[in-house]
């Protein structure tokens, strides 16, 4: 399950946030019946049409499964810019080995 979750947040970062098409993917719909409260799911799913959060699912997923970069096309194709803003970050790191920002820059 959790590399099709991985595969559809690939799709997102690839091709739906880019041309702005999230929200197709992820309409404003009527609450489900046990959502509470009913008042906020609008604003549950308008989240999800922001980039950071889907960011956020794909890296916890990469770390879940522990793929590595080269198995990854999204890394390949779109190499992280130190312009980009973090939402987060993982360290896994031995020994005294420092924290790296993954364009090597020091933490």
């Amino acid at each position: 399950e959790l590399k099709s979750r991985l595969g559809l947040t690939q799709l997102i970062l690839g091709l739906a946030s880019p041309w702005g098409l999230l929200p197709l993917f992820f309409p404003i719909t009527p609450a489900p019946l046990d959502f509470y409260p009913a008042e906020r799911y609008a604003e549950l799913r308008v989240a999800a049409w922001r980039p950071e959060l889907w960011v956020n699912q794909y890296w916890g997923i990469r770390q879940i499964l522990a793929t590595v970069d080269l198995d990854d096309p999204l890394v390949s194709a779109a190499p992280l810019s130190s312009s980009l803003p973090i939402g987060h970050l993982l360290c896994s790191i031995e020994g005294d080995q420092p924290c790296k920002k993954p364009w090597g820059e020091l933490i």
